[in-house]
């Protein structure tokens, strides 16, 4: 061999060594970048499922809430029907108190935080339907007077309003 012949091969090892280096670099540099870009998704993800889940319990809270506003409808119609008389509508306040105890145990962490003060708000006022019912129904002849029909038909248009809130908060999210 001579000396041209010694450096051309010694350039080519060279040469296979840079080609090597570089090309483990690039593969590290590829190998980062998949793994970097693997994490954004499973975030993006992870976070799609959590909002996903979130309008759904907010779903689930509304017809909660519809289940009652029906009810209480029903209420309402059978007192005005007999001028107080709870007798009727001892089933819808039962209803009532276990769609009240649903809602009670229901996680508001689950729910949208735009949405968060709403529900509380509407829990508070079927609290207070169902603490006018359960008053009038501990009575004698399970009545209610004339000032607790009042109160409670403007506490139920208070509900229902509430719960047309809700389900315009629950749009726009």
């Amino acid at each position: 061999m001579t000396t041209p012949d010694l450096l051309s091969c010694a350039q080519s090892d060279n040469l296979a060594a840079w080609v090597q280096a570089i090309g483990s670099i690039l593969a590290i540099i590829a190998a980062a970048l998949v793994a970097r870009f693997q994490h954004i998704k499973t975030v993006e993800l992870l976070e799609f499922e959590r909002k996903r889940n979130r309008l759904e319990s907010a779903k689930l809270f509304i017809e909660i809430c519809r289940g009652c506003k029906n009810k209480l409808k029903d209420i309402q119609e059978r007192i005005d029907q007999k001028y107080g008389d709870l007798c009727p509508v001892t089933d819808e306040i039962s209803h009532i108190e276990i769609s009240l105890a649903e809602l009670e145990a229901f996680p508001l962490e689950n729910l949208p935080y735009q949405f968060v003060c709403a529900a509380v708000a509407t829990k508070s006022w079927l609290k207070k339907l169902f603490r006018i019912l359960s008053n009038a129904k501990e009575t004698p002849r399970m009545e209610m007077n004339e000032l607790q029909v009042k109160i409670f038909t403007q506490t139920r248009t208070k509900f229902a309003s509430q719960i047309n809130g809700l389900t315009k908060a629950l749009n726009l999210i």
